[in-house]
């Protein structure tokens, strides 16, 4: 596994556009069609989920 590699249950931060540095918690992960890991971030509301690479 590579350092950039998140799984699950993983502890991020994350800088938005709109409210600054927030952390979340890693609840999936996918590649794209252009080989990038994408992340399922989901903030401390329900249903409030933010998208990185």
């Amino acid at each position: 596994m590579a350092d950039a590699d998140f799984l699950p249950g993983d502890v991020v931060a994350v800088n938005t556009p709109t409210h600054g540095q927030r952390e979340g918690l890693v609840v999936g992960t996918h590649l794209d069609n252009v080989g990038r890991q994408i992340v399922e971030i989901q903030f401390d509301r329900p249903g409030d989920y933010y998208y990185a690479w």
